[in-house]
C-alpha cells in the first residue's frame, strides 16, 4: 500500500470485535467522582478517594479531614456568598437613604468618609459597620 492510496482509506481506531461480544451498556469506571478532597490531598494536589478515609491518609497514617466550607460548589459555600450580597444590599440601601433623605451634612459627611478610605474594600467595610 502506497502513501497515495493509504490517505483515502478511513482509519481503524478499534479492534474488530466478534459479534457474540458486542456490548451496548456504557463503560463502567472504577471509580466515583468527588466532589472535593480532604485538606491533605488538597494542599498535594492529588487525587482523593473520599470519606471517611482516603487511601493517601490512610497509607501515610495522618488523619484524614474534610472541610465542606472549602468546597465552593456546597451549599454552605452557597449561603456564605448569599450572607455577603446581603451585606452588599444593606450598605447599598443604608447609602441611597441617606443621599435621599439625609441632611446636606449628612451626605457631606459620608462622601468624606468613603474619600478617606484606601480601597473600596475599605469603603464598604465601614458603610457595613455603620449599617450595624
Amino acid at each position: 500500500m502506497n502513501k497515495a492510496t493509504s490517505g483515502n482509506l478511513p482509519r481503524r481506531l478499534l479492534p474488530e470485535v466478534s459479534p457474540g461480544k458486542v456490548s451496548h451498556s456504557p463503560v463502567q469506571t472504577s471509580s466515583k467522582r468527588r466532589s472535593f478532597a480532604c485538606t491533605n490531598c488538597r494542599r498535594k494536589h492529588i487525587k482523593c478517594t473520599g470519606p471517611p478515609s482516603c487511601e493517601t491518609c490512610v497509607h501515610s497514617g495522618r488523619t484524614c479531614v474534610f472541610e465542606p466550607s472549602k468546597d465552593r460548589r456546597r451549599k454552605e459555600a452557597l449561603r456564605h456568598a448569599e450572607k455577603a450580597t446581603e451585606g452588599y444590599r444593606n450598605a447599598l440601601v443604608m447609602v441611597i437613604q441617606t443621599f435621599k433623605s439625609g441632611a446636606d451634612q449628612e451626605v457631606r459627611d459620608l462622601v468624606d468618609r468613603m474619600k478617606q478610605s484606601s480601597s473600596v474594600d475599605d469603603s464598604l467595610a465601614e458603610l457595613q459597620e455603620m449599617t450595624h
